[in-house]
């Protein structure tokens, strides 16, 4: 008797699915809920054109561009609620000019809405730090680079334009100290116009 009931495991199966159809007859009668955190909602940055590049700037988002919500649904459904059921924005047209807040507007937009019992976005602001674009004009300096093959005399280089304009940022313009144009003469044998690149250096002489 004893052998065949310990080597019985179509017993032992029936068993054990009886067991799980209780646990979940148990669990949907009393219908627990969990509270849990979703996290790394990406936040959308609407209005960019107007709220900032028409106004000759630039934005930086100081902190995350994430936000979480917490959420209180039945534990049965937990697993089915992702980050992708919810949309976060910001519009730029709404910066508070003093702080430079602007609020964080969060929806459930996932088709597992009905799942959720509530939920509370953790964060209600992201802080953007704005910064006005300048032109700036500098004057080319010609710097020759390389060696001349022999039969040839460097003559002079002429560049087809002594100034350059550059447009940036207000505090990455203020690095700029000076502009080269680094001309390579053991790449012109003959008089000819070649392309050259500019580069631009600090105050200390350090390339930028």
């Amino acid at each position: 008797m004893k052998e065949k009931l310990t080597n019985n495991w179509g017993l032992k199966l029936i068993a054990m699915v009886s067991a799980v159809l209780i646990w979940m007859v148990i669990m949907n009668t009393t219908d627990p809920v969990t509270t849990f955190t979703v996290t790394g909602i990406p936040i959308e940055f609407l209005n960019e054109d107007s709220a900032i590049i028409e106004n000759n700037m630039v934005y930086e988002v100081i902190g995350s561009r994430t936000v979480a919500v917490e959420v209180t649904t039945r534990v049965f459904d937990k697993g089915k609620i992702l980050k992708d059921d919810f949309r976060a924005t910001v519009d730029l047209n709404d910066i508070y000019d003093v702080t430079g807040n602007v609020k964080i507007n969060v929806q459930m937009v996932g088709e597992d809405i009905a799942l959720v019992r509530e939920w509370e976005q953790k964060s209600l602001f992201v802080h953007i730090k704005t910064e006005n674009v300048i032109n700036k004009t500098f004057t080319i300096e010609a710097v020759q680079e390389g060696q001349i093959e022999d039969g040839y005399v460097y003559r002079q280089c002429t560049l087809s334009s002594d100034t350059v304009t550059l447009r940036a940022p207000e505090s990455q313009l203020a690095k700029v100290h000076s502009v080269k144009a680094i001309v390579d003469v053991s790449q012109s044998l003959n008089d000819e116009q070649v392309p050259v690149q500019l580069t631009f250096y600090d105050a200390n002489g350090r390339e930028l």
